[in-house]
């Protein structure tokens, strides 16, 4: 998608519909220089293989990094990287998806118990924060795979902040939206809680 909600090559900025990886960096240069953070959309429940397995699966990921010898392999994945029982699974995987874990059917979903896929977006982030010039993180679809992971990721790649996008149901009757909503405050407070409190 040209907005970025079906990321493939996770270092590969230049292939934005939005700019380049310089333009981007020049931007959040300019930002910083007029005392503005600047918040990444950090998708990463799914990811969009850009090639296809022997029986037609698009689990075959690359990184897109071109210009950085030591990152070779970072976020080079197979179906290992994709849990297990999902339609893009080749089997290799290491674990099915987590009890509380929503499916995103457009994209295979990533495993992130799987150690080397911790490895590789823990890299991916603090390139982004170090390299690109991002600050903080915003967390996409984050029902999607555990909260101890975005913890995890927060205090490896150590954003100035960094927020969850967490939607849970709302209480209705038949009267339309309750006005006691302390079961969907208290999911976001077991939420943030769960990140180790490294989100908002």
């Amino acid at each position: 998608a040209p907005q970025g909600y079906l990321p493939s090559q996770l270092f590969n900025l230049d292939g934005s519909k939005y700019g380049s990886q310089q333009a981007l960096e020049d931007l959040l240069e300019k930002c910083h220089k007029n005392g503005i953070r600047c918040l990444a959309d950090i998708v990463i429940n799914h990811r969009c293989g850009d090639r296809q397995d022997a029986q037609g699966r698009w689990n075959q990921f690359s990184s897109g990094m071109q210009n950085r010898p030591s990152f070779s392999g970072v976020a080079d994945w197979g179906g290992w990287a994709v849990t297990l029982g999902d339609q893009y699974s080749d089997g290799s995987g290491m674990h099915g998806p987590g009890h509380f874990d929503g499916r995103f059917d457009a994209a295979p979903d990533i495993d992130h118990r799987n150690p080397k896929v911790q490895e590789s977006i823990s890299i991916w982030l603090r390139w982004l924060r170090l390299q690109v010039g991002f600050d903080g993180w915003r967390f996409d679809f984050v029902k999607g795979y555990g909260a101890e992971f975005v913890g995890k990721y927060c205090s490896k790649s150590h954003p100035a902040w960094a927020v969850g996008e967490l939607w849970t149901d709302m209480h209705y009757d038949c009267h339309g939206l309750c006005y006691d909503q302390n079961k969907h405050r208290q999911q976001l407070v077991d939420w943030i809680n769960a990140t180790g409190k490294k989100v908002l």
